[in-house]
């Protein structure tokens, strides 16, 4: 085998090996970018878990605080009816009852009567 054909077989094994080497590479650098595309979906995933769960809870939450609102708007609604079927029409009225009735029920309780 001539000088010429030896060299040529060497670079010709130098080019295989280099082109295996960066096959390698790329696969590797596949892998990597698939592993950090998996991991960014998990975190989405973990994240919109946890963005879920905290939205049931504040769903719950205003749920709870909606009945309390409307717990309290009726019980004003019937103190309202109750103050002007006793004869009471203006706030001032209503407020100065509301006062009366309160001193007496503590009196009431304290037994100052």
């Amino acid at each position: 085998m001539s000088k010429q054909k030896k060299n040529d077989k060497k670079i010709k094994i130098r080019k295989e090996k280099i082109k295996n080497k960066n096959i390698h590479k790329q696969e590797l650098k596949n892998k990597l970018k698939q592993n950090l595309i998996e991991n960014q979906v998990k975190k989405y995933l973990d994240s919109n878990k946890k963005s879920d769960a905290a939205l049931d809870n504040n769903l719950k939450i205003l749920k709870a605080l909606e009945d309390d609102y409307r717990k309290t708007m009726e019980k004003r609604k019937n103190l309202t009816e109750e103050l002007e079927s006793q004869g009471y029409h203006s706030l001032e009225d209503k407020l100065n009852a509301i006062k009366e009735q309160s001193i007496n029920f503590a009196n009431k309780k304290l037994n100052f009567d």
